[in-house]
């Protein structure tokens, strides 16, 4: 049967199509649509989970052959392999023939409709077809993979429905030589993508508008899809009516190209500007309204994309009444409205046949779920997870994974930087108020200052607000108050970025980004620090400052702990002349606070190396190190060269003769006290005394020349393992490991396992 137009091309006869590679869920799906279109049948699927021996199934006449009329109960099921060339034998299905004999008991299944991408042999067939009616099925119908094959090739209309077999096979082959040529230069960007594509309900719709109207407008927010929906209708126009595509800039362009006596394509992306309304472009539509309904009438296909915000500033501007279809034929492209089973198929198509190795598909397979399942998901997150690329470096972890693909800041950061001045503008209001700015808008003088700065307006502002609204941007309302707010937290993310990388916008980063992410992204003063991604200058030192003792003097010792860390880290020798000048408690403070490998440490010494410690501070803090070798001795303050340096021979003389004297002899004592606080539910006896021993470790080399203090040291040691080995021996028994594994592979043997499209991602 040929449902398309037109007869297949004598090259088209001999296109195979690579099957193999769209995975169970994709293939079985492809099926589906096979009957549908082909075979006119309505087929009911079954969840794939709990198919019951059916991937499908429907009742009634079917008439698939001309004069062979079937009639009853069908029961389809789908037969897939990911193995290129394999021929289908009765032996292989083994579990389908117990299947349709049940079935067959229940009355499901009087005729069974065997589809399959493996290859089918005229003797295996009659074999296959005596096996199944003799457990009870009336009439067997086995369609291989020659035949699907042939009913791709006859189609172009199926081929526009799932467009993804144009990446499957020989493309100048698929749609003849002529029309490759004429598609190469749009075919030459998506050619491997074709392979990946997933049919969305948005190009479903896309699709259909197209063959009954002529035109289709595509709106989506950026990264949404739109340009790859475009491109395989493109191709399936070129395919299906012989239209040659034509890519138009803009209205002068469309009225240049348009030949009434041609079949024609026009594809105009991002029709009233690229990143921002571009009224021009819209007037000029205006004028050519008249003749693009002329061209559609007399056979042309036109395809308008455009982003959402953009064709909302444009509507205003837009005579919508001498071109109704602009309104009549919209497909709007919502990333939230994508089913579950489209987002896995997705996720699956991207990293199945990606440039990923078997290994990581492997490894990921477990997380590629929750990939799916996240908030904002965005078709370009699961590209960029199987290209190798992109994961350089990734942790295959479930949180890593996740986090990955939560925040997919990268992407939005491009999108940012193409706005236009005033909606820049319009997201720095927001920013600056930490995400979320009341509606009616009034403008603090820090706003307008940064509107200014960002080379917008006032009223620009407030009109890009309304431009972003439903894409970047949208109303919260809270009781009886609005707020404006950012649509996904990623986007106030993505902004930071972009306002970090200009120093003329630096206020505008630190008034909008949270001090907890300032400490984390700025040095103060040029420091040399690699990840560093904004240089504070000088002339800001002040309310760097001015928030960091803000945090230090919070009642919680995180707080502090955090502030002592980035002074110690991420700070110049000016700034912290500055700090300190400003606060200079601050210095006797962290010389009396700190453990051996403690923030408060690491600042003592750094201000030491830059001069900055005041003597008394310096004497405080070798007062501290020597009382606490006593009091807590698994602190481990003599094997680190910064921390002696600040000490004088005489001070680190008198502090060996304090360990030797005060802690080496009473290591038995000291071992016990530990062991007492040792907690048997959360620890191990090898950790709990970790820091300790390595001490006592150190120790030895700090101590080499005296022969006393080593025989002490090694007793200790000594002590430690038998203190190890004494807790041990008090902790409950270990579970029974082969027996939970065998309770376990029992209980699962009970447990019908539920199917996943991603079984067969790392094949």
């Amino acid at each position: 049967m040929n449902h398309g137009a037109g007869k297949p091309t004598a090259q088209a006869s001999e296109v195979t199509y690579e099957l193999h590679s769209l995975g169970w869920k994709a293939f079985q799906d492809l099926c589906l649509t096979v009957l549908g279109e082909i075979l006119g049948q309505t087929v009911i699927v079954v969840q794939a989970t709990r198919d019951g021996g059916r991937d499908g199934a429907f009742s009634g006449q079917w008439e698939p052959k001309g004069e062979l009329r079937l009639s009853g109960s069908f029961t389809l099921q789908c037969k897939f392999t990911s193995k290129r060339g394999e021929t289908l034998v009765l032996s292989k299905l083994s579990d389908e023939l117990a299947k349709a004999a049940r079935l067959a008991t229940k009355g499901l299944c009087d005729n069974y409709i065997l589809m399959t991408n493996l290859a089918l042999t005229g003797p295996n067939e009659e074999k296959i077809s005596e096996a199944f009616r003799e457990v009870g099925v009336k009439c067997v119908v086995t369609l291989g993979y020659e035949w699907i094959c042939l009913k791709i090739r006859e189609s172009s209309r199926l081929r526009m429905l799932v467009p993804r077999v144009y990446g499957l096979g020989d493309l100048p082959k698929i749609i003849d030589q002529r029309a490759y040529d004429q598609t190469k230069e749009i075919l030459d960007s998506i050619e491997d993508e074709l392979k990946k594509f997933v049919r969305t309900d948005s190009h479903r719709k896309a699709a259909t508008a197209l063959m009954k109207r002529g035109f289709v407008l595509l709106l989506g927010e950026p990264a949404s899809g739109k340009s790859m929906i475009a491109s395989v209708l493109a191709v399936g126009a070129n395919d299906m009516w012989n239209c040659v595509p034509i890519r138009v800039a803009d209205a002068e362009q469309f009225r240049k190209h348009w030949d009434p006596r041609e079949q024609q394509f026009f594809w105009v992306d991002d029709a009233f500007g690229s990143t921002i309304y571009q009224s021009e472009l819209a007037a000029k539509w205006n004028q050519q309204f008249q003749a693009l309904s002329a061209a559609i009438n007399k056979g042309a296909r036109v395809l308008f994309t455009s982003r959402d915000y953009v064709f909302q500033a444009a509507k205003k501007d837009l005579k919508a009444s001498a071109f109704p279809l602009i309104a009549e034929s919209q497909v709007i492209i919502d990333v939230q409205s994508l089913s579950q089973s489209e987002k896995e198929q997705i996720v699956y198509n991207h990293v199945k046949l990606g440039d990923q190795t078997r290994a990581f598909r492997r490894r990921v397979k477990p997380y590629l779920p929750d990939v799916s399942r996240i908030p904002h998901f965005l078709p370009e997150i699961a590209r960029r997870l199987g290209t190798r690329f992109f994961t350089r470096g990734l942790t295959l972890s479930r949180e890593a994974i996740v986090r990955f693909a939560e925040n997919p800041v990268d992407i939005l950061d491009e999108i940012l930087s193409g706005l236009s001045h005033n909606n820049r503008a319009a997201l720095a209001v927001i920013f600056m108020n930490n995400g979320r700015k009341e509606s009616p808008l009034d403008f603090t003088e820090k706003e307008r200052t940064a509107i200014e700065r960002l080379g917008g307006t006032l009223n620009g502002a407030l009109e890009g607000l309304q431009q972003l609204e439903g894409s970047l941007v949208k109303r919260d309302r809270v009781g009886a108050r609005v707020f404006w707010i950012f649509r996904h937290p990623t986007i106030r993310d993505a902004f930071a970025t972009l306002v970090s990388r200009d120093p003329e916008l630096l206020d505008i980063y630190l008034e909008g980004t949270p001090l907890e992410r300032v400490l984390g992204e700025v040095s103060c003063g040029d420091i040399g620090f690699a990840g560093v991604k904004v240089i504070i200058p000088e002339s800001r030192f002040a309310r760097i400052a001015s928030e960091l003792h803000s945090l230090h003097d919070q009642n919680d010792w995180s707080a502090k702990y955090r502030c002592f860390g980035f002074l110690a880290r991420r700070c110049s020798r000016d700034f912290l002349r500055f700090y300190v000048g400003a606060h200079p408690s601050i210095c006797q403070e962290i010389a009396a606070s700190g453990g051996a490998y403690t923030p408060e440490t690491s600042l003592v010494v750094r201000l030491n190396a830059f001069e900055l410690l005041p003597e008394a501070a310096r004497q405080r803090f070798v007062r501290h190190v020597q009382e606490m070798c006593v009091i807590d001795p698994a602190e481990d303050f003599l094997s680190q060269e910064a921390i002696k340096g600040l000490f004088r021979d005489d001070e680190l003389e008198a502090t060996r003769t304090i360990v030797k004297e005060e802690v080496l002899p009473n290591i038995s004592e000291i071992v016990s006290e530990h062991a007492s606080n040792f907690d048997a539910d959360n620890e191990i006896p090898e950790d709990h005394f970790a820091d300790l021993r390595s001490t006592l470790q150190r120790y030895s080399d700090e101590f080499a020349q005296d022969t006393e203090a080593r025989a002490l040291i090694e007793a200790g040691l000594q002590t430690i393992r038998d203190a190890i080995s004494d807790l041990r021996d008090e902790l409950p028994r270990e579970p029974d490991y082969d027996d939970e594994r065998s309770w376990e592979s029992a209980g699962k043997d009970s447990i019908a396992r539920e199917r996943s499209i991603f079984d067969d991602v790392d094949e």
